[in-house]
């Protein structure tokens, strides 16, 4: 048997390679989910952070994120939210963007994440 011409025990054919080799540990890291009290960035700068997510009764496949914000935080009809990680380290925060100087603040916001642009 090859196995014994390479000096290897005869059980040594059921095992995986990492058993042979003293083992090989691989480790992984996960995004984790966004939570209450995950912050929110505009263009990098804290303005507030999520006060409650609840699934859109309307649509069951969106996630409504309610969020608190500086009230000197510039939402404008054109500014999108996209889901980023800070760095390595499966930190996630929802990242604000957009503001045309022209387009318009609103007090009240429902704003978009922009699919495929999450983390």
């Amino acid at each position: 048997m090859k196995l014994a011409l390479a000096g290897l025990p005869p059980d040594s054919g059921i095992k995986f390679p990492s058993a042979l080799s003293g083992g090989m540990v691989k480790r992984a890291a996960f995004a984790r989910a966004l939570a209450v009290g995950d912050p929110v960035k505009f263009r990098g700068i804290d303005v507030g952070t999520v006060k409650s997510m609840s699934i859109d009764p309307d649509n069951s496949r969106l996630v409504l994120v309610d969020v608190t914000l500086r009230k000197e935080t510039p939402v404008k009809t054109d500014t999108r939210a996209s889901l980023a990680l800070k760095g390595i380290t499966g930190v996630v925060f929802i990242e604000l963007n957009g503001g045309d100087p022209a387009a318009k603040i609103i007090a009240t916001a429902s704003i978009t994440l922009i699919q495929g642009q999450d983390a």
